[in-house]
């Protein structure tokens, strides 16, 4: 009855070597593109941006401060000219985020478009 117990351990083993080959480290398409592994796998041609400015919400409160609300502007014009930047080179928006985590969901259907994105101002 030993025999069983032996398959499976090897079989958890050969599963465990094979997710850590899945958690490699992400490919770098352009200076300022990263794009996760694992990524390619679960949700091609979707991407996370984050954007350079800091989110409205403070992070370590989770409150909205004065400066937060001045910097909400900047954060709301990152956003605008983003996504015109976007739609110059086929790159969708999906969704955006701005309170907590400042950037964007975006689908591009290939990396052309992706590094072109990049690559504007």
């Amino acid at each position: 009855m030993a025999r069983p117990t032996k398959y499976l351990l090897a079989a958890l083993l050969l599963a465990a070597s094979l997710a850590v080959t899945v958690e490699a480290a992400p490919a770098q398409i352009h200076p300022k593109i990263a794009v996760p592994t694992e990524n390619a796998l679960t949700h091609p041609n979707k991407y996370i941006v984050q954007f350079t400015e800091a989110p409205i919400v403070n992070r370590s409160s989770g409150k909205v401060s004065t400066q937060a609300l001045a910097r909400a502007q900047k954060v709301r014009a990152q956003h605008a000219s983003f996504k015109a930047a976007a739609a110059k080179v086929n790159v969708k928006v999906e969704r955006t985020f701005q309170k907590v985590f400042n950037g964007a969901a975006v689908h591009a259907d290939n990396q052309a478009d992706l590094i072109k994105l990049a690559q504007q101002p």
